[in-house]
């Protein structure tokens, strides 16, 4: 029996906002490469936050919080930062997968801040959305004193696919 660990294709897609950039990049074929994308389905019912450090030459280590939003003590040790993880699938404009699935998390402030407010637009409609799962528009970037912030809005909500998946991944 094969394990459904969420892994999608397993090659390690991800998605990434850079601040100074003003934009947003992804991988292909192992390289970085620039990401203009207009909507995704956003996994925020499975979203993490938690606390994570990035040691030079090493992966990204992350202690997740047992509840999203709801830190833990700060774990020991140096450079420890709040962030958050969250699945992302691109869409095309019939609402069918484009690209692999990617994993996006950050610890960074501007994405850190683009994350709560979609987050909180988020909580206040899920409520009347049970069974969907929430289109979420890249709407630019708002500059502020020391970052850029994305301005992320849930524009629909389309249904769960009958497979179970919360993402049609």
């Amino acid at each position: 029996m094969a394990l459904d660990l969420g892994l999608g294709s397993g090659t390690g897609a991800f998605l990434a906002f850079k601040p100074r950039d003003k934009k947003w990049q992804t991988n292909e074929g192992g390289e970085k490469v620039d990401l203009d994308w207009a909507h995704a389905i956003w996994q925020l019912d499975a979203a993490m936050t938690g606390w994570s450090r990035w040691p030079e030459g090493e992966a990204r280590e992350w202690l997740w919080d047992h509840e999203i939003g709801v830190a833990g003590p700060e774990p020991t040790g140096d450079n420890w930062q709040r962030g958050f993880q969250v699945d992302v699938q691109l869409i095309d404009d019939a609402d069918q997968p484009h690209g692999e699935p990617m994993i996006y998390n950050s610890t960074g402030v501007g994405a850190k801040l683009g994350f709560q407010a979609l987050y909180s637009e988020y909580e206040d409609q899920a409520g009347k959305n049970v069974g969907k799962v929430p289109v979420v528009k890249n709407d630019g970037v708002t500059p502020s004193k020391r970052t850029s912030i994305p301005k992320l809005t849930i524009v629909r909500w389309i249904d769960k696919p009958a497979t179970g998946s919360d993402t049609r991944f």
